[in-house]
């Protein structure tokens, strides 16, 4: 049944019926690659279609969309919101938001996000010494 809404959505996309296209796209369960490569000439609607998912999948590459884009403040926004504490981390530390960024690794426990984390301050300490 997958496969008939998938080849029912590009069908759809090829008519031009976007909505009922995300719809089949969702009902095939591949709507966080086809959707935003469907709606990415569309910011607008894009961002509305991941503002109102609840699909964690989906808000971390929106995030990781935000910060390739330079969004950096929103790209925290979408990170936070779908817990990925690594990514979270990363993006306070280059911000420059350390305090910050030790709180949510600290409070996550995140193995790779501590580690990031560390390797900021030992890059402070190093620049400190020379």
């Amino acid at each position: 049944l997958r496969n008939t809404f998938y080849a029912f959505a590009k069908h759809l996309e090829s008519v031009g019926d976007l909505p009922a296209a995300i719809s089949c796209f969702e009902k095939s369960e591949t709507h966080r690659m086809e959707v935003p490569r469907l709606l990415l000439d569309i910011p607008h609607e894009l961002e509305a279609y991941v503002t109102k998912s609840t699909d964690g999948a989906l808000w971390k590459w929106w995030a990781s969309y935000l910060e390739s884009a330079g969004e950096m403040e929103a790209a925290v926004h979408f990170y936070e919101k779908c817990k990925a504490h690594q990514a979270h981390v990363r993006v306070l530390c280059y911000c420059g938001r350390l305090q910050e960024a030790n709180v949510v690794a600290l409070q996550s426990g995140d193995k790779s996000a501590c580690f990031h984390l560390a390797r900021q301050y030992e890059t402070m300490v190093r620049l400190m010494l020379f």
